[in-house]
């Protein structure tokens, strides 16, 4: 692999081509509207492949021939200006604002528009704003409505469904990961949020679409981009739980059985034994570590007047902040568009990946193993939750693992995951204002994974048998695309862009797994394969293979009627086949429209009024992402039967194949359809920019997998269309920027409301119960019509009993004790239905995971060469269910260590206290019921980033024949502020923290090279 990048790097360095240089040339580019300096301005000498761009300061150094020539300045929204040399060493030039492309290229599907044009709800990322921030693409608290939890993806304008809610990531027009890219080879990002906007690409964006173009080969000599970081990251200690010592733990569980009238265990005696009164390791320490971030890239790019290059490799290594977690990987891309003769051009794109990693977590165990034990015996072995043998601890300690071995332990083996990505195209202009694009394309991943485990037999969770996993898997894509695009002008004042195209994508999948036990050397890997093992049997063995396929027709107008009215439409028809016959296809079309008001005469003559635009759009969008492949089949798996000689039944067992599952022929498309409305303003020369956004996004159909009953005779349930969802919201964004001089600020601040609500459901039920659940007690999840998707269905509760007669006194309305076995410093639970009887039927549905608004805060000031920007971003009024409180709070359900705010629990002498008494017997059942007792409020703001950056000056780049040298120093998830008491306030989607790491602090030193 290293001598194929070597070569390929070597033939693109080759390729450049020099010239002649006598002498020197430089200059400053400023812009006519407000004189300041135009940065990354193109200088090209005209006729030839050499060329600078400007730096931040808007200033270029370039050699010429001796004998002069021309110079080419062109940027952006501005009108490009030709300037003959003569014999001047220094060139100024002032760029005039180009009427005509006032704003930035937007990329949209299929294509791009001027960002005055955009008639939808597209979000641009600012990747300038994010370059400095390692760790991939950062779209959490950067856009609004865009929202990101860690370990989940990006969620936009809410969920739209109980399913597969995420949005489709297209790379250069093609089905793609954020994983498949480069960060820096990302030239933009663009968010489509609407259905008006994303449904081009119908059946797929039902969540939205993200799309990502990557950077090309710019004119001029080529050029040499050098980027990497070295971090080093720990997780924040403040928010670490803080856990009993050994003798506080003894302490809590003799109290707690004097309070249930038992008798304590021996093994908590001080007399007896005194070794569990000591604290010999601190666990949390013991499991975490100062571990490394590193990237490398280097990327190659250049450009003539017929063709264009861009190359890079990216090498990242990264460790876990837990023992022996890591993670590797290897990127390789390939970019080039060549124009042959007048009238064609052809491109090719190639992606290759490599991943390998490890990846064990032992935070819960290392939250409840006690702390009396140590990490190792004398003799070097790993120790368990008690010496070998030990008379006092049958029962006393908990069935936990040794994190530190669990960690340690870990073995995994192989060449790791490789991924593949070839796309050619090819386009044709036969006539003016048309063009004729097709494009192929293959993708492959390649998976392996190898895990060994070892005995355990230390006690505790002890485990007798080593076992090795195998597996393999493939997964390929084809896809052919084909579009026709005309664009016209017809009487300097209607312009027409039609697309037609027509696409047909097919995925296969092929897996492959095995498992075997019973290996006599664990320490020798040339041993840990299938031939060395004892054990194994068909039931030990996994295969599988599915494939599908859709087909796309695909069409679209944009119109626009003197640079002031703006409509666009769109249709798609796309055909799965996850579903069957005429039901297959689904159509999803679009209408949307702007008004640029402030080009009208009515404004002409308000100077600061920049820009004054309304935007409206409908659009319908289809989703069967939830499904699996063969919905419509019937399901059929591995089962073993008794054999049967005869009439008489076989007591042994044989294997076979049986029905699984329930088909539904019946089943059709989930469609997503919204309705956007957004006013765009800007002032003083959009030094102050100002968005206000409205949607209503509604999902009908919605695509269900109900539970089945017992007695159905199956365990999987067929789907089913029996539900719809509606979300709606606002979204603001605040801009202000200016330049005085040396001094530059930029401010953007966004702010996003979100409301989820079941409309209706299945004319049965009006209501689904999902299985999320904290160790199969607590199952506090339910969607209901009228309530958000994701509801907490809770018993209420009222406090605590400060007294027993208090206790006594809670009766019904025959004067019977509703909770019987309740005693002072029992939660006191609400009879809601008024029945005397504490149960299920109580709950009531009482928050959600859903914040109120979520917002993002940017700002960045500069000074010369100096930068410093800071990034915050939050939530507020989001609801959280606390479960890990049954572990860290309960002193009857496990013998597990506690968190340090078990000491403030109920006590006669502590009547105040929230927190129910202590006792080996939870009669009252405080903790295993599933009340409102675990809600807590998880709103919080984060300070994500803060970075300093220093640019080196022209004047010694130019000394350094380089174009660009940035430094920067960042520090990532520096600080939270938020009253949620858990470790972390970030959860997932349905708001159960059964507890989690903290996001680490990451310091990160980055450097920026250009030549």
């Amino acid at each position: 692999m290293q001598k194929i990048l070597l070569i390929m790097l070597f033939a693109l360095a080759f390729s450049a081509t020099a010239y002649a240089q006598d002498r020197t040339v430089s200059g400053k580019v400023t812009g006519s509207d407000d004189g300041l300096p135009l940065p990354q301005v193109s200088v090209l000498l005209k006729g030839t492949t050499t060329g600078v761009p400007t730096n931040i300061d808007g200033e270029y150094r370039m050699s010429v021939p001796a004998e002069g020539g021309t110079l080419v300045f062109s940027f952006l929204g501005y009108v490009t200006q030709e300037v003959e040399i003569g014999s001047r060493t220094v060139i100024d030039v002032v760029l005039a604002p180009d009427a005509t492309s006032l704003e930035q290229v937007v990329v949209v599907g299929y294509g791009t528009v001027k960002k005055e044009g955009v008639t939808g709800s597209v979000a641009q990322l600012d990747l300038e704003a994010n370059a400095d921030r390692p760790g991939g693409v950062q779209l959490q608290g950067n856009l609004p409505g865009v929202t990101v939890v860690r370990g989940q993806g990006p969620v936009i304008r809410g969920l739209s469904t109980i399913n597969n809610n995420a949005p489709i990531v297209v790379i250069d027009g093609v089905l793609s990961s954020f994983a498949a890219i480069n960060p820096t080879d990302i030239k933009s990002i663009n968010v489509l949020k609407d259905a008006a906007s994303a449904s081009i690409y119908g059946a797929r964006a039902a969540g939205g679409v993200i799309l990502i173009e990557t950077k090309k080969g710019e004119p001029g000599k080529m050029r040499i981009a050098i980027d990497s970081y070295y971090g080093f990251k720990q997780v924040d200690n403040s928010r670490l739980p803080q856990l009993l010592n050994a003798k506080e733990y003894a302490d809590v569980r003799n109290l707690a059985a004097k309070n249930a009238n038992k008798v304590p265990e021996l093994a908590h005696n001080a007399l007896l034994n005194p070794r569990n009164q000591i604290t010999r390791t601190d666990w949390l320490d013991a499991i975490f570590r100062t571990a490394t971030d590193q990237s490398y890239s280097v990327a190659l790019s250049g450009a003539n007047e017929k063709s264009n290059y861009y190359s890079s490799v990216r090498y990242t290594q990264t460790e876990g902040v837990q023992l022996n977690n890591y993670g590797k990987s290897l990127q390789l891309r390939l970019r080039s568009e060549h124009e042959l003769g007048e009238y064609t051009r052809v491109g090719q794109n190639l992606n290759f990946g490599w991943n390998k990693g490890l990846g064990t977590d032992a935070f819960r165990s290392a939250l409840y193993y006690p702390r009396s034990a140590p990490v190792y015996n004398p003799d070097g072995t790993f120790s368990g939750v008690t010496p070998e043998n030990d008379p006092f601890g049958g029962g006393a300690f908990p069935d936990l693992r040794n994190p530190v071995a669990d960690l340690l332990r870990g073995n995994f083996q192989g060449p790791g995951n490789t991924s593949m990505q070839f796309d050619f195209f090819a386009e044709t202009n036969p006539l003016e204002g048309l063009t004729l694009k097709s494009m192929v394309g293959y993708g492959r991943q390649n998976g392996y994974s190898k895990r060994f485990s070892v005995r355990v037999p230390e006690p505790g969770l002890p485990n007798p048998e080593n076992s090795l996993r195998q597996g393999a898997n493939v997964n390929q894509n084809l896809l052919w695309e084909t579009t026709l695009n005309y664009k016209k002008t017809f009487g300097n004042l209607h312009n027409v862009d039609l697309l037609a195209g027509y696409t047909v994508q097919q995925f296969r999948n092929e897996g492959l797994s095995v498992r075997a036990t019973d290996f006599d050397n664990e320490k020798d890997n040339s041993e840990q394969y299938l031939s060395y093992a004892k054990k194994a049997s068909v039931n030990d063995i996994g295969g599988s293979y599915s494939e599908e396929g859709i087909v796309s027709y695909l069409a679209r107008l944009n119109y626009d009627y003197d640079g002031k009215y703006f409509l666009s439409s769109s249709i798609r028809r796309d055909g799965t086949s996850r579903l069957t016959g005429d039901l297959r296809w689904g159509i999803f079309p679009s209408v949307s429209a702007a008004w640029l008001i402030n080009k009208e005469d009515f404004l002409q003559d308000i100077g600061w009024i920049s820009l004054a635009k309304f935007r409206a759009g409908w659009g319908s969008l289809g989703n069967v992402s939830s499904l699996s492949r063969y919905p419509s089949r019937l399901s059929v798996a591995n089962t073993r039967f008794p054999g049967i000689v005869g009439a008489d039944v076989n007591s042994n067992l044989v294997q076979g194949r049986a029905i699984d599952g329930i088909e539904n022929k019946n089943l059709k498309w989930e469609t997503v359809s919204s309705l956007n409305f957004a006013v765009d303003m800007g002032f003083f020369d959009n030094r102050l920019t100002f968005t206000a956004e409205y949607f209503v996004k509604t999902t009908k159909d919605m695509i269900v997998q109900p539970p089945l009953a017992g007695t159905a005779g199956v365990n999987n349930a067929p789907f089913l269309n029996i539900g719809n969802v509606e979300n709606k919201g606002f979204e603001f964004i605040l801009g202000l920027q200016d330049r005085r001089n040396d001094f530059y600020y930029a401010i953007d601040a966004n702010i996003a409301t979100v409301q989820n609500t079941l409309t209706s459901f299945s004319d049965v039920t009006q209501k689904l119960d999902f299985n999320d659940n904290v160790r199969n007690t607590l199952y506090p999840i339910r969607a209901v019509v009228g309530n958000p998707v994701f509801s907490y269905y809770v018993i209420p509760t009222d406090g605590i009993f400060r007294t027993d007669q208090e206790a006594a006194d809670y009766v019904d309305k025959n004067n019977r004790r509703i909770q019987p076995e309740a005693k002072a410093g029992d939660l006191k639970f609400v009879d809601t239905n008024g029945d005397g009887i504490i149960n299920d039927n109580d709950r009531v549905y009482k928050g959600d995971p859903f914040p109120d608004f979520s917002y993002g805060l940017n700002v960045k000031v500069g000074y010369k060469n100096i930068d410093l920007t800071i990034f915050a971003q939050g939530v507020q009024n989001v609801d959280l269910y606390a479960g890990y409180r049954m572990y860290s709070q309960n002193a009857s359900l496990f013998p597990y260590n506690h968190t340090r705010d078990i000491l403030n629990a109920w006590s006669p002498e502590n009547p105040s206290s929230t927190i129910p008494r202590l006792s080996v017997e939870d009669r009252n059942n405080n903790f295993t019921r599933t009340s409102d007792y675990y809600i807590e409020d998880g709103s919080y703001m984060r300070i994500k980033a803060l970075t300093l950056g220093y640019n080196l000056p022209e004047s010694l780049l130019s000394r350094m024949n380089i174009n660009r040298f940035r430094v920067y120093l960042t520090g990532q998830n520096l600080f939270t502020f938020t009253k949620y008491k858990g470790s972390d306030p970030e959860i997932g989607r349905n708001g159960i923290d059964q507890g989690i790491v903290p996001i680490p602090r990451t310091l990160v030193f980055g450097l920026s090279v250009g030549f």
